[in-house]
């Protein structure tokens, strides 16, 4: 794909910028008094609150499902932004395989966007016909259906899905070919590394357990991240400072609350860059991550609205939103 093909769909998406909340947005949805009050500033803002609308997750939707409308006409090809979205398929999946033994109707429920068309996920796995899977969903599939039959555990099935997912991910960004998809998949994948070392340390996972559910990234070594962790926990810390850099090791130091936050920050530092790009895939990347970060930012503010929160607890939970890119 020629960079100049994508000189259109930049265009659109620099138009669509100017629609993004603010940091100055941000704080005054902070500061509102009240749930009510901060909905009222984001249907302002055109977002589709209603007068009485209290069910935010359903407009978070909305607006996620209007930001994938765009991109899915502006894109000159589609199919290089599946790395973005491979992580919904896999939710589904997880979904199919958990109602094949509870017999739970959840047609209704399957995530979106995906790459894969999610009711063929579903009937497949309702029939047990693996071999129907697209090629990426197909071995995770049966490993995750074993696990439950013979190992009795859900646990080992969400393990072998959710490692299968970041695998995915890092292995559609580096066919692409995009440095940006490629840095954002390769982050992802080693910020979950980092959280299962973390966890399993805590409750006493042995090295054999960790490796297991770890993805491959190049960014930290796993057998290094396992040894830390197995010794104690500032060896970790240590150890993501060097791998990750200092700032997400003293985020880990607070907590994966605090690291979690670090990885979204980071995510949109990667993508500053693409401001800089008048052509190519990165500008579209770019704007999905931003809006990805916007609405997880619109949700904790909302929820920590409902829940009687104060101003300087959710300024600790919002993630730094004033990237332009």
């Amino acid at each position: 794909m020629r960079e100049t093909e994508y000189v259109y769909a930049v265009a659109r998406v620099r138009v669509n910028e100017l629609g993004l909340l603010t940091p100055s947005d941000f704080e005054q949805l902070i500061q509102s008094k009240s749930y009510e009050d901060a909905a009222s500033l984001l249907a302002q803002k055109g977002w589709p609150f209603t007068k009485d609308q209290n069910d935010y997750l359903t407009v978070i939707e909305a607006e996620r499902k209007k930001t994938w409308s765009l991109l899915s006409e502006i894109a000159p090809d589609l199919r290089e932004l599946d790395a973005l979205i491979i992580s919904n398929d896999f939710q589904n999946l997880k979904a199919a395989i958990k109602s094949f033994f509870t017999k739970e109707d959840i047609s209704g429920l399957m995530a979106e966007p995906t790459v894969y068309p999610a009711e063929e996920v579903l009937e497949a796995v309702k029939l047990k016909e693996f071999d129907k899977l697209p090629h990426l969903l197909r071995d995770p599939a049966v490993l995750a259906y074993e696990a439950v039959v013979k190992l009795e555990s859900g646990r080992l099935a969400d393990m072998a899905l959710d490692k299968a997912t970041l695998n995915a991910a890092i292995k559609l960004a580096q066919e692409v070919g995009s440095e940006a998809l490629t840095e954002i998949a390769m982050l992802n994948g080693a910020v979950a590394n980092v959280n299962i070392a973390y966890r399993s340390a805590a409750i006493g996972k042995g090295a054999d357990f960790m490796l297991n559910a770890m993805c491959e990234t190049d960014l930290v070594d796993n057998e290094e991240l396992i040894s830390a962790a197995l010794e104690d926990r500032q060896k970790l810390v240590s150890y993501v400072s060097g791998a990750l850099g200092e700032k997400a090791g003293s985020s880990l130091e607070e907590g994966l609350t605090a690291f979690e936050k670090w990885h979204d920050e980071r995510l949109l530092e990667l993508v500053e860059k693409a401001k800089y790009t008048a052509f190519g895939l990165a500008p579209i990347c770019a704007y999905f991550i931003v809006r990805e970060i916007e609405l997880k930012n619109v949700r904790i503010i909302l929820q920590a609205k409902q829940n009687g929160f104060s101003q300087d607890i959710i300024r600790q939970r919002v993630r730094l939103s004033n990237v332009n890119i």
